[in-house]
């Protein structure tokens, strides 16, 4: 699933000179790739950063050779299918001049680099945000989501006028923000899981790198003499490590922040619209357009100090992890088209704005429909006059019975954060040729069996072709997936003798009239 294996020092690849890092015979079980492998950059600025990056890879992999003109050390691993390099900024050295210097020069050596992160720690502008908590950036107003505070000229009256913009984030991560933001706001993060996993893995990180309830929050102190910041904090009350996750703006520039009244003047200056403070992220906007994500770790006041440091990083790391299983692969993308081409998203898109307001809630109030959506292993049937408000969901020319189980299988597995094993197994075995019934069928069976829960509507049953067998080898196939795993099924058709037959068994809930609404 990673990508192909491969030395370098074959026909594609370039002669490198050796990486300095030793530790050979550990690392000799690791997996070796390509550099064209790699996909997604990530960019810090401190050893403790790039240890909270390192501990939240799901596998390392072997060093590569590099150029000798590329001064960066890399550690390379995947998250998620992902394959990842992670460059550290060299010991001493800070600042958007030197995150952008390490930057180009992991671009120039992994040349395939879709997806740039820039990850670490930042000072929180309070109330807001609080110590611990994770600010991304995204575009804001005019802003591309990080702006340099301290690129600009100044002008007569004492007043200083920025200048320069930024290149926006890649869109596709953009998206993939949008996406973990709803899932965040629907189940909650898995901050704190990959914690808790980080601690299990390397014990000697446990004392810094996650939770304690030794980190104290300086602003809920009371000899703390911002007493109204005080107070807003008191007003919305956290437990011990629940970290928020923020998206706004990012101000970035080469000084630190240690001034609580320069800080809060410089948020006003920008409309009070920013969450955090940082060095690096301005250098990288253009040349290594990324999205940046801080762990705050401090306020950028006078009481500026080191306590909370790696946890802040591992809780970047952490959001990072997660937002790494939501990004999809472009072998994953290549599979599921293989798989059909047929995409229903649109398709369901349209459905919904056609929908009238109101519409068809006489059978969500329905006891028959309260039932099968509540018990597990139900069929609901509902037979109807032609134009009484059935939607037609699926395409009416998939008329063979691989099509229809591949397109179940399609709109299964594209919302998991990895392609299924069952799928990717099925499209490796079957590249050049299409997978046969008994292979769909039990990939179809463990894709399900993925989920704690599943509903399979069948849309105008009538109009799938009965003279080949494939409706009742169809049916067939879904009464035997409700059997194994306790699927869900609604179907609907016009009045058909034998499809009426063959749920006389079941639940069934007529439709008379499109006064009625559409479904």
């Amino acid at each position: 699933m990673s990508g192909s294996h491969g030395e370098i020092g074959d026909d594609k690849e370039p002669i490198f000179s050796k990486t300095s890092d030793s530790s050979a015979d550990r690392k000799a079980s690791f997996k070796k790739l390509k550099h064209s492998n790699y996909t997604v950059g990530w960019v810090c600025a401190l050893p403790k950063e790039q240890t909270a990056a390192t501990a939240m890879l799901d596998e390392p992999h072997q060093d590569l050779l590099k150029p000798p003109t590329d001064p960066n050390t890399y550690t390379l691993g995947s998250i998620g299918g992902h394959n990842i390099v992670i460059a550290c900024l060299p010991k001493g050295k800070y600042g958007n001049n030197s995150a952008a210097t390490v930057a180009t020069s992991m671009l120039n050596t992994f040349p395939s680099i879709k997806a740039s992160l820039m990850v670490g720690i930042g000072g929180g502008i309070p109330p807001k945000v609080r110590l611990g908590d994770v600010v991304v950036s995204v575009p804001v107003d005019e802003f591309s989501g990080v702006v340099q505070w301290d690129m600009g000229k100044a002008e007569a009256g004492g007043n200083f006028k920025r200048t320069g913009a930024m290149n926006n984030p890649p869109a596709a991560l953009l998206t993939v923000l949008t996406k973990l933001e709803t899932k965040h706001d629907m189940h909650g993060s898995r901050i704190h899981h990959y914690l808790l996993e980080l601690g299990r893995r390397y014990p000697n990180l446990v004392r810094k790198y996650t939770w304690s309830d030794s980190l104290k929050d300086p602003l809920s102190t009371p000899e703390r003499d911002s007493t109204s910041l005080r107070m807003e904090l008191n007003r919305t009350p956290r437990k011990p490590g629940d970290s928020c996750v923020h998206y706004g703006l990012i101000a970035s520039g080469d000084q630190v922040i240690k001034d609580a009244k320069f800080r809060d003047s410089l948020n006003k200056s920008l409309s009070g619209k920013v969450l955090c403070v940082e060095m690096e992220a301005a250098g990288l906007m253009n040349s290594f357009p990324c999205i940046v994500i801080r762990g705050i770790c401090d306020y950028a006041d006078s009481q500026k100090n080191k306590e909370w440091q790696e946890y802040a990083a591992a809780v970047a790391a952490a959001y990072v992890k997660e937002l790494l299983e939501y990004l999809d692969r472009k072998e994953d993308l290549e599979i599921l088209n293989w798989v059909t081409s047929i995409d229903y998203g649109p398709q369901q898109s349209d459905f919904l704005k056609r929908q009238q307001p109101g519409t068809g809630q006489w059978f969500l109030n329905s006891n028959k429909y309260k039932s099968w959506l509540s018990l597990s292993k139900q069929t609901l049937f509902c037979p109807g006059i032609p134009g009484a408000g059935k939607t037609i969901m699926a395409a009416t020319d998939e008329q063979k019975i691989e099509d229809l189980l591949l397109s179940l299988l399609k709109q299964l597995s594209q919302d998991w954060p990895s392609l299924p094993d069952a799928v990717s197994n099925l499209y490796h075995k079957h590249q050049r040729t299409r997978p046969s019934y008994d292979d769909i069928s039990k990939a179809l069976l463990s894709v399900v069996a993925l989920y704690s829960r599943v509903f399979i509507i069948v849309d105008a049953l009538d109009e799938c072709q009965a003279s080949n067998g494939c409706r009742s080898r169809f049916l067939s196939e879904i009464f035997y997936l409700q059997a194994e795993t306790g699927v869900n099924l609604f179907a609907t058709s016009r009045p058909d003798a034998h499809i009426m037959k063959q749920f006389k068994d079941y639940m069934t809930e007529k439709i008379h009239h499109p006064s009625k609404g559409i479904i």
